[in-house]
């Protein structure tokens, strides 16, 4: 598991293990156990995102992994492919899947969360969270605060006009990265 970058791992119900992370359009590992070994099984997105936000390439990061009644959904965040120049150009983007296996992926492309230079937010590390039957989004990272969207049934569209504001960080450069919301008991915990 060296070399990872914002992983997700989820256990199917046959007992293997499944490690998406960042870098070659979102790569997949799976295992017999939590502890490996684990193997490199190939891509979820292998020809790249279908979001096209800009004239240039899109790299697909940071993917999140649930499953939601028969259907697995992967989200990621879908970026331009250079270095960071400033601009908030990226987008929430969602494939699903009923077995996890590298080419029963279908892309859906955008949930609808997106963000543009003149966005509050920036739409990059997406998490579900479900809570009471009703699905949510928690995004954002380094630009302004970590925000939250309510998701349609099945989760994979936003529900317009139902962003919120989570957490900000008030000093420095206002860096907030990769949020992940928890319940237990009867508190939410957002890390």
């Amino acid at each position: 598991c060296v070399n990872t970058h914002d992983p997700s791992i989820i256990r199917r119900g046959d007992g293997t293990y499944f490690r998406f992370s960042t870098g070659g359009g979102i790569a997949v590992h799976s295992a017999p156990d939590i502890t490996g070994p684990w193997e490199y099984k190939g891509a979820v997105l292998p020809d790249g995102t279908s979001i096209k936000l800009w004239d240039g390439k899109m790299d697909a990061w940071a993917p999140d992994v649930h499953l939601v009644g028969d259907t697995y959904y992967l989200y990621y965040s879908a970026v331009r492919a250079v270095v960071f120049d400033g601009h908030n150009l990226a987008a929430v983007g969602v494939a699903t899947s009923t077995t996890m296996d590298i080419g029963s992926w279908k892309d859906l492309g955008s949930t609808g969360v997106q963000s543009k230079d003149s966005s509050e937010y920036n739409a990059i590390d997406p998490n579900l969270f479900i809570e009471d039957g009703r699905s949510y989004m928690i995004f954002g990272s380094y630009v302004d605060g970590i925000f939250q969207v309510t998701m349609e049934n099945p989760p994979a569209t936003a529900t317009p006009n139902t962003y919120a504001k989570l957490a900000y960080e008030p000093a420095g450069n206002h860096a907030n990265e990769g949020p992940n919301m928890f319940k237990h008991g009867d508190y939410n915990y957002l890390f």
